[in-house]
């Protein structure tokens, strides 16, 4: 009876298992194979170049795009975590205490985040274009005439794309935080207050109940940011320069650029490692909560 109902399961899960092979340990495994080999697709050779064993990683791991990509995908995420889930923990709880949210305003609210990374990106480079966009016309409204775009200026790229990410992701990580602080008790913060606690010590309460929650989101928004691709791809294309190349930009580069298909495999490895570290320390620290 057993063996009958662990081979249902298992006829059942089939289906879900091959998807998943399908779509993630095939392509992580092909990628992983090729990070061993030298392989080019302007070389004109037939099949998938030969065996270099850990050539590629070495001349990854000592090249200095790589570690450029590596410390611009830190700085984006640490100041993308850092900007975004703050000013989303204190507005979600300001909202809390203010008037409520009606069901009306939440998809105005979430617009943002439902705009594609692509279609946030040109709107973002219309309104900041140095001659076209409203904020030129404002500035030169105010006689400012030296306005020559964030997204052009080697100086304030970065920032502005840390902007833009921030602008796209606050308004849902608000609703999300703000939902999760709904369901706190009532009691518990009305006998915090009634006992003398501050504001600080009714804000750590609160917290408290939401706090998985909050790891929760810190986690998807780290591994979100750390691969950013897409709009540095739509605005900056990774300049001026290299300025705002990403680890994940520089292996499509690589790839689709140089057509080095190999050592392009071989940055994904590195990434996938990065955030598969990333992920693991998340994880404990949410399973650490829960016990």
């Amino acid at each position: 009876m057993r063996i009958n109902k662990l081979h249902s399961r298992t006829m059942l899960a089939a289906p879900a298992l091959l998807f998943l092979s399908a779509i993630f340990v095939f392509p992580f495994f092909l990628m992983l194979w090729l990070s061993f080999r030298h392989y080019t697709l302007t070389d004109g050779s037939p099949g998938f170049g030969h065996w270099v064993g850990v050539s590629n990683y070495y001349e990854i791991l000592h090249a200095r795009e790589t570690w450029h990509a590596l410390a611009v995908s830190a700085i984006f995420t640490a100041l993308t975590i850092i900007i975004q889930m703050s000013i989303s923990l204190i507005a979600a709880y300001a909202l809390t205490h203010g008037p409520s949210i009606t069901p009306r305003l939440i998809p105005l609210i979430a617009v943002p985040s439902l705009l594609s990374p692509v279609a946030t990106s040109l709107m973002w480079i219309f309104i900041l274009h140095p001659q076209y966009g409203p904020v030129s016309s404002l500035l030169r409204g105010l006689d400012i005439q030296s306005y020559e775009g964030p997204l052009s200026n080697p100086s304030h790229a970065l920032i502005a794309l840390v902007a833009i990410d921030t602008w796209q992701w606050i308004p849902m990580l608000i609703l999300i935080l703000y939902a999760g602080l709904l369901g706190v008790s009532k009691s518990a913060t009305e006998s915090a207050r009634i006992d003398g606690a501050t504001n600080w010590q009714r804000f750590k309460l609160s917290f408290s109940f939401i706090r998985q929650l909050f790891i929760s989101l810190l986690a998807l928004r780290i591994l979100e940011s750390f691969r950013e691709f897409d709009k540095i791809f739509a605005s900056t294309g990774g300049g001026p320069g290299n300025q705002t190349e990403t680890i994940a930009f520089l292996a499509w580069r690589t790839a689709f650029k140089y057509w080095q298909i190999g050592l392009a495999s071989s940055l994904g490895v590195i990434l996938y490692l990065a955030l598969f570290i990333v992920g693991s320390l998340s994880l404990t620290a949410l399973l650490e909560r829960q016990e």
